[in-house]
C-alpha cells in the first residue's frame, strides 16, 4: 500500500503508479513531433491512452492517481517540467524518437564512460539533473543524446547500449574551456557511480589533433603511453598532440559538484511539491490559513509561495477568489464580499446539509434538475468529440485550397516537428485532420472541409441586426444571414457582415487627425467570433444550436452553445490559460488562415481575450461582459461615444478607470466588479483623475456615491 500526500487516500495497488507512468511515457513517445514531450494539460485532462485493464474508472480518483504518478516521476527525476508558449510540457528524455544527425555527433577530444545497470533510468536521470544543475543548460535533445551549453562552449552526450544492461556514454566538447570540461565530467562520473551497478563504471579519454581533427584510436594511444611518451605525432599535420590527462574524479570536498547536486536536488523537490499542491487543490485540501493585515500582503504572498515550494497549500484570500471591500447602497455603507466562481471541474456545488445544487439567476436561486446536474457532471471529463471520424466522409470532402495551405504552413512553422513528414496524407493524419485510414475527423471537416454543414447542419453563424426607426412597420430584423462553410471562410464572411452593419463615425483626435471609427472594434469582433467557432460545444445535445451574433441598438451580443472549459468567466484575460474545449480543432486552426485577409484563425497563446480588452480600451468602450451558464457562453459589448483622448501622464490603472467610465456613470462597486481592482487602488485612481479634472464625483459620505467622466453630457 502507499499513502498519497493528498486526498486522504491510500493506494491499495501501488503498481498502478507504474502503469500510468508507462502510459505517460508512451504518450510522449507517440507525439507527432518526436520530441519525447507532452503538454501537461493533456496529462491533467487524462488525454492519453491507458490499457483498459489498468485504467481507474472513477474520474476523480483517476485524477488524483495521475497527480501522484507525476509526483513520483518528478521525484525519481525521470521527467522535466518546462514552460513553453503552449503551456507547461513534460519532457521525458527516454521518449525521444529523433535520431542524432551524423553532423551533430561528438567530435574531437572527449571521454567515454562505460557502465552497467538500469541504463535508461541512469541516462534519463542524468539528463534531468544536468538540466537542473544551474550550470549547464539543455539546448537540444535527441534519441539517446543531448547537448548542453555553459557560459562558454557546449558539450554533447551520446548513449549507446546493447539492451542487456551494458552501455557507453560518449561526451564531446565544442570550444569549452578546460575547467568547465572537468566540472562536467566530474558531475557525470559521480552520477554514474551513484546510479549504475557498483564497480562497473570506467572512464577512457579520447584524443584528437586540435589542428585538423584527426582522431587517434584507443589502441594507438595505449601503445604510445606504454612506451612512456608524453605526446603523439599527428599523421596528417605532423604536430605533436599532448596525451596529458590530469582529470581527477569528484571527491567529497569537490565544491562545484556539490553545488550542482544541491541545485538539482532543490529543483527536484520543488517540482514534486508542485504536483502535491495540485493534488491538494484537486482534493480541496488546505494546510495553512494565512490570516493577515492588508498592509502585510507582499510579505504574506512571499510566505505563501515558500509554503507551496514545500508542498504545503496555503489558504490566501486573493487566490481563492475572495475580495472584501465597501460600498454605499441606498445611502448606507455596506461591506461587499465577492466570491469567485469555482472551476467547472468542481461543479455542481452542493449545499452540505441537503446535498442539493442550485443555479443562480439574476432574480434568485433555482434548484438544478437531475438532467442539469448530469450535464455539469459530464463537463468534468475532457471533451473528445472533435477527434471522432465523420462517417461517410472521404479525403475528397476536404477543401483542396485550405488543406494545401494548412500543410504548407505547418512545414514552414514547424519544420522539425509535425512539418517533417514529407507525405501530405501522413502529415494530415498525424495532425488529427484525418484518421489513420484517411477518414476526415470532426475537427478536420470543421476547419478544412468543403461544406461541413453536410454533416453538421447547425455548425453555422446566424447574424442579424435590430431594425432601425425608419424600417417598415413589423420589421423584426435587418440583414439577417446564415453563414456556412469551414471555420476560416465563415470567419471571413462574418467580418464582411460586420463592416456592412456596424455604424461608423468620422471622428477627430486631439491632434486634428480624422479617421473612421466603427461602433465596435473589428479586431475584437474577429477574436470573439473565432473563439465562438472553435470553442463551441460539439456534443450531441448542442447539435441543433448555432453560433449567434445579434446587433442590438444598444449592444452587440455573441453567443455560442457550451460553457467555458478549464477556466471561469472572471479569470478570462487575467491569466495565461490556454485550456480548450476542442483541443484538436484549436491545434489545427493555429495553422489555418482566412482566405481573404490571410490572418490566422487563432493564435492559441491565451492572447485572444487580452486583445479584445485592449481594443475596447483603445476605442474608449467599456469592458466586455462575459456570461457563462455552463451550457452556453455569451459576450456582450456596449457602444460608446467617442471622446478626446486622456492626457498621456495617466498611469495604467488610472487609464483603465477612465476608459471604464466612458460607458456612463458607475459606483465604486461597479468599477471594482468590472476591472477587478482592489478598493484602495481604485479610490487612489479616482482621486488622481478628479484632481486633474477628468472625473466628477456625485454624492458623498452617507449618500449614494457615483463617478462620471468630466466630458460626459449632463
Amino acid at each position: 500500500m502507499k499513502r498519497l500526500k493528498f486526498g486522504d487516500c491510500v493506494l491499495l495497488q501501488p503498481e498502478l503508479l507504474d502503469a500510468y507512468a508507462g502510459a505517460m511515457v508512451n504518450a510522449a513517445r507517440d507525439e507527432p513531433d518526436g520530441l519525447g514531450s507532452i503538454l501537461e494539460a493533456k496529462v491533467m485532462d487524462l488525454d492519453f491512452a491507458v490499457p483498459s485493464g489498468e485504467r481507474v474508472l472513477d474520474a476523480g480518483q483517476e485524477k488524483l492517481l495521475v497527480l501522484a504518478t507525476l509526483e513520483e516521476l518528478l521525484l525519481r527525476e525521470l521527467v522535466l517540467r518546462e514552460t513553453t508558449e503552449d503551456g507547461p510540457r513534460l519532457v521525458f528524455p527516454s521518449a525521444y524518437r529523433r535520431d542524432l544527425p551524423t553532423s551533430e555527433m561528438p567530435k574531437g577530444d572527449g571521454v567515454v564512460f562505460r557502465f552497467e545497470g538500469p541504463v535508461e533510468n541512469v541516462y534519463a536521470t542524468l539528463i534531468v539533473r544536468l538540466a537542473r544543475s544551474n550550470v549547464f543548460r539543455r539546448v537540444a535533445t535527441w534519441q539517446s543524446a543531448a547537448r548542453f551549453a555553459a557560459e562558454t562552449g557546449e558539450c554533447t552526450v551520446f548513449l549507446s547500449f546493447d539492451g542487456e544492461g551494458k552501455a557507453e556514454l560518449l561526451v564531446g566538447y565544442d570550444q569549452m574551456p578546460d575547467p568547465l570540461r572537468k566540472q562536467f565530467e566530474r558531475f557525470v562520473h559521480a552520477h554514474l557511480e551513484r546510479r549504475a551497478t557498483p564497480g562497473t563504471v570506467t572512464r577512457e579519454r579520447r584524443y584528437s589533433c586540435p589542428r585538423d581533427g584527426t582522431t587517434f584510436t584507443s589502441q594507438i594511444v595505449e601503445q604510445v603511453i606504454r612506451l612512456g611518451r608524453p605526446d603523439i605525432i599527428c599523421p596528417v599535420c605532423e604536430d605533436r598532440v599532448s596525451l596529458r590527462d590530469d582529470y581527477q574524479p569528484a571527491s567529497g570536498t569537490d565544491q562545484s559538484t556539490a553545488e550542482m547536486n544541491a541545485s538539482a536536488d532543490a529543483l527536484r523537490k520543488s517540482a514534486a511539491a508542485s504536483a502535491v499542491v495540485r493534488g491538494k487543490e484537486e482534493a480541496a485540501e488546505f494546510d495553512v490559513f494565512l490570516c493577515h493585515n492588508w498592509g502585510d500582503k507582499p510579505a504574506v504572498r512571499q510566505l505563501a509561495r515558500q509554503l507551496r515550494e514545500r508542498g504545503l497549500r496555503p489558504w490566501l484570500d486573493e487566490e481563492q477568489g475572495l475580495t472584501v471591500g465597501d460600498a454605499i447602497v441606498d445611502g448606507a455603507p455596506v461591506v461587499v464580499a465577492r466570491v469567485r466562481e469555482c472551476d467547472s471541474s468542481a461543479k455542481p456545488c452542493r449545499v452540505a446539509s441537503t446535498g442539493e445544487s442550485y443555479l443562480r439567476g439574476y432574480d434568485g436561486d433555482y434548484r438544478l434538475s437531475d438532467l442539469e446536474e448530469q450535464a455539469f457532471l459530464a463537463a468534468r471529463k475532457p471533451p473528445m468529440f472533435d477527434r471522432a471520424p465523420v462517417p461517410g466522409s472521404t479525403a475528397a470532402d476536404l477543401d483542396r485550397e485550405l488543406a494545401a495551405a494548412f500543410v504548407s504552413t505547418v512545414r514552414d512553422r514547424d519544420p522539425s516537428g509535425l512539418g517533417r513528414f514529407d507525405d501530405d496524407a501522413e502529415l494530415l493524419a498525424r495532425a488529427g485532420v484525418t484518421t489513420g485510414d484517411g477518414t476526415p475527423t470532426v475537427a478536420g471537416v470543421l476547419a478544412l472541409g468543403v461544406h461541413p454543414q453536410q454533416w453538421f447542419p447547425r455548425y453555422v453563424i446566424q447574424l442579424a441586426a435590430d431594425p432601425q426607426p425608419g424600417d417598415p412597420p413589423g420589421t423584426r430584423a435587418r440583414n439577417q444571414v446564415v453563414l456556412s462553410g469551414p471555420v476560416p471562410r465563415m470567419l471571413e464572411s462574418a467580418m464582411t457582415w460586420a463592416r456592412r452593419n456596424f455604424d461608423t463615425a468620422i471622428v477627430s483626435g486631439l491632434d486634428g487627425a480624422v479617421r473612421d471609427q466603427p461602433a465596435y472594434p473589428l479586431t475584437a469582433f474577429r477574436e470573439l467570433v473565432a473563439n465562438a467557432l472553435v470553442h463551441r460545444d460539439l456534443d450531441h445535445w448542442s447539435a441543433g444550436r448555432a453560433v449567434e451574433v445579434r446587433l442590438r441598438r444598444d449592444r452587440l451580443v455573441i453567443s455560442s452553445p457550451g460553457g467555458l472549459y478549464g477556466i471561469t468567466a472572471d479569470r478570462l484575460g487575467r491569466e495565461s490559460v490556454t485550456s480548450a474545449r476542442n483541443a484538436r480543432l484549436v491545434t489545427i486552426c493555429q495553422y489555418v488562415h482566412s482566405p481573404g485577409s490571410g490572418l490566422r484563425v487563432i493564435e492559441a497563446l491565451a492572447t485572444g481575450i487580452p486583445t479584445v480588452t485592449a481594443e475596447l480600451e483603445r476605442a474608449g468602450l467599456s469592458p466586455a461582459r462575459y456570461l457563462d451558464t455552463g451550457i452556453g457562453f455569451t459576450v456582450i459589448l456596449h457602444p460608446g461615444t467617442w471622446r478626446a483622448a486622456p492626457p498621456p501622464s495617466l498611469s495604467k490603472t488610472e487609464l483603465r478607470v477612465y476608459d471604464a467610465l466612458a460607458a456612463g456613470r458607475k459606483t465604486v462597486a461597479e468599477l471594482q466588479a468590472g476591472l477587478g481592482l482592489q478598493p484602495p487602488n481604485l479610490r487612489k485612481a479616482l482621486r488622481a483623475l478628479a484632481s486633474q479634472g477628468l472625473v466628477r464625483q456625485h454624492g458623498g459620505r452617507g449618500q449614494a456615491t457615483w463617478y462620471e467622466r468630466a466630458d460626459s453630457s449632463q
